[in-house]
């Protein structure tokens, strides 16, 4: 009788602090994929300044897919002063094929891309209007955030959310290219998850 009636308080307590620990898991869970995007950004700014070409960070927002490639457009040569081939198998670390094929990449399970904002100079618009149409067929992909050569990127913000309505931002730096991750945020108000 007595062991029923510590098995029923314990599972009442478990009951209560259940909410509680799924929750923590589940921001725990959203800031380990910032991590994940924001190692991402910086292993594609790392291939620009160790190739010489520019490098592309692109994610289907509400999806869970992103790809880093080099920019393979018709000026592309002509921006890095090099050949397009693999350099020192760096295309192999930010998830290229050997000819510099992007292969999608997936978020952690049950996070996705919300949004983002992208906001570039002259030649990250020219390169991102020479770049449309690369991405895999029949997808919608987000503004580009491009990395150069001499480390400098397009001042973005990336977010990402969780199934419980809570969003992190992943800002990246256009000055020196570097990324960081925000404070947790609210999914706007009408937002269908």
């Amino acid at each position: 009788m007595e062991i029923v009636l510590v098995l029923s308080l314990l599972a009442i307590i478990a009951a209560f602090s259940w909410p509680a620990i799924n929750g923590s898991y589940n921001s725990f869970k959203l800031k380990s994929t910032a991590d994940q995007v924001r190692s991402a950004l910086g292993k594609a700014r790392n291939a620009a300044m160790t190739t010489g070409r520019v490098y592309i960070f692109r994610y289907q927002p509400q999806g869970d897919t992103f790809m880093i490639q080099p920019w393979t457009g018709e000026q592309a040569e002509a921006e890095s002063g090099t050949e397009t081939s693999t350099q020192n198998g760096v295309d192999l670390l930010v998830g290229s094929d050997p000819q510099g094929n992007a292969k999608t990449q997936q978020l952690s399970g049950g996070i996705r891309f919300h949004s983002g904002d992208s906001a570039g100079d002259g030649r990250a618009i020219q390169i991102a209007q020479s770049d449309r149409g690369t991405a895999e067929a029949g997808s919608q992909w987000a503004p580009p955030v491009l990395f150069f050569q001499n480390g400098e990127a397009t001042d973005a913000v990336i977010r990402v959310y969780n199934e419980r309505g809570q969003m992190l931002p992943i800002m990246v730096r256009g000055l020196n290219g570097t990324s960081r991750v925000g404070t947790m945020e609210s999914v706007p108000e009408g937002f269908k998850l």
